[in-house]
């Protein structure tokens, strides 16, 4: 009477045509039984009366799928696997480790069963490590996949204080929990990484290297200033003698390699009648005739 009332309490919320529905209707003559079946294909009011008289203990035996394993306070006396694999949408494949015990772990009710049992009815033949995987194995982590997106951002920057808003938002995700989490390991990294370049620099003379490196930035100066000085047309006139080879170069042209032929100093007037020497360098340069 107790099942058939809170059944009927239930689906007040259902017109009569739904009541009238072959999957509501074939459900209490299994209530009334103590029998309960629980899956993802249930009509959300069924699901949540049968939790309700399966909390109560007015259902004693439940057919569910791992649907049921995630809801809260749903101690059972004993769970029973009646097969260890299952259909995941894309292949057959034995349970994970993490399924197993989200499932087993409802066995035993706390504060009222010494004990719970998990019984796993293996029909088929299974290799040791697999079993020992799912029972002993260690759960998938819990990965965030939350993304702030830009819809996400313009909805907060509607309110009157956005910007607080999206820090408020951001710092109650589950995927900052997981950053923030990861903070004190990744800081003790960091000391041990800090301590260890302290070792490593006391035993070496870093005054001695300190200089070094001066003296050296100092000599790559020194040799570009007499380069510098040797490039200019006084210093290096001397050289250019008749049969040295010369890269002739102008602006950005390149016209190769030619041979010097005559070197000489002329006395060149400007517009101010201003007398000044003028370097003149004449040079055999390979050419070609232009084609046609």
């Amino acid at each position: 009477g107790q099942i058939e009332e809170v059944y009927k309490q239930a689906l007040m919320c259902l017109n009569e045509e739904d009541r009238s529905l072959q999957a509501i209707e074939h459900m209490l003559p299994l209530l009334k039984k103590g029998i309960g079946i629980h899956h993802g294909g249930l009509l959300p009011i069924l699901k949540e009366l049968i939790e309700i008289l399966f909390q109560e203990q007015l259902v004693k035996i439940l057919f569910a799928t791992e649907t049921f394993a995630m809801g809260l306070n749903m101690p059972a006396k004993t769970v029973i696997f009646t097969a260890m694999r299952k259909w995941d949408g894309e292949s057959h494949r034995y349970m994970a480790s993490g399924e197993y015990i989200q499932m087993s772990g409802r066995a035993g009710r706390r504060g009222k069963d010494l004990r719970g049992n998990s019984i796993m009815m293996i029909d088929k033949e299974m290799d040791e490590k697999i079993c020992s995987d799912i029972i002993s194995g260690k759960p998938l982590p819990l990965l965030s996949n939350y993304k702030l997106t830009y819809y996400t951002l313009l909805n907060l920057l509607r309110r009157v204080d956005g910007t607080t808003e999206q820090e408020k938002t951001i710092s109650r995700s589950f995927h900052q929990y997981q950053h923030q989490v990861a903070v004190p390991a990744m800081r003790k990294e960091v000391e041990a990484l800090l301590s260890e370049e302290k070792a490593i620099c006391k035993g070496l003379a870093l005054d001695k290297m300190g200089k070094e490196a001066e003296a050296v930035v100092e000599l790559q100066g020194m040799r570009q200033e007499l380069m510098n000085h040797l490039l200019k047309s006084e210093s290096c006139f001397t050289f250019l003698c008749p049969g040295r080879l010369v890269h002739v170069m102008d602006g950005t042209v390149d016209w190769s390699w030619g041979i010097v032929v005559s070197a000489f100093k002329r006395v060149k007037r400007s517009a101010g009648s201003e007398l000044s020497d003028e370097h003149v360098l004449d040079v055999m340069m390979p050419c070609r005739k232009h084609a046609g």
